[in-house]
């Protein structure tokens, strides 16, 4: 356990609990009609990114208004090279923002009007506010009531 540095997580919590090299992690079984609750989200609203000062982790969950091609990039430290997509998304407030997938997560099936969940998105200030969005990221989640709330609005537009 250890103080959670606000700069690199999501959680609301003042505490997190790291893992190091020793740790065992196991799947456990759970029953099959078990459903984990909330899903473990904190959404941040589109505006609130547009207006925040500094960089930082989020969660959000937003309507897919735009999806550019699959492209790859080299990396500089590694000279190895990477998937990206660019996307845009919009939500309720009426701000849009680019956003960028990287690695097995630009491959991932999208198409206008999708909503998309993303976990510990990383807001940044680089030629205007963008998000940059790791592997944990749902389309259309079902059972969310905020992803019903976003469909709703995005088809009265």
């Amino acid at each position: 356990m250890k103080l959670s540095n606000k700069r690199f997580t999501t959680i609301p919590n003042d505490f997190c609990i790291t893992f190091d090299s020793y740790a065992k992690i196991e799947e456990v079984q759970e029953a099959p009609d078990a459903v984990i609750q909330g899903g473990g989200f904190n959404f941040t609203t589109l505006r609130q990114v547009a207006q925040a000062e500094q960089v930082h982790m989020i969660d959000l969950i937003a309507v897919v208004t735009d999806v550019q091609p699959m492209g790859s990039i080299q990396m500089k430290a590694t000279q190895e090279y990477k998937d990206k997509r660019t996307i845009t998304l919009c939500d309720d407030t009426g701000v849009s923002i680019n956003a960028t997938l990287w690695g097995e997560a630009a491959s991932q099936e999208l198409q206008v009007g999708d909503i998309l969940a993303c976990k510990a998105a990383r807001v940044s200030d680089y030629g205007g506010k963008s998000l940059n969005l790791g592997d944990d990221n749902i389309v259309n989640p079902a059972g969310e009531p905020r992803c019903q709330a976003l469909m709703a609005w995005y088809k009265d537009q």
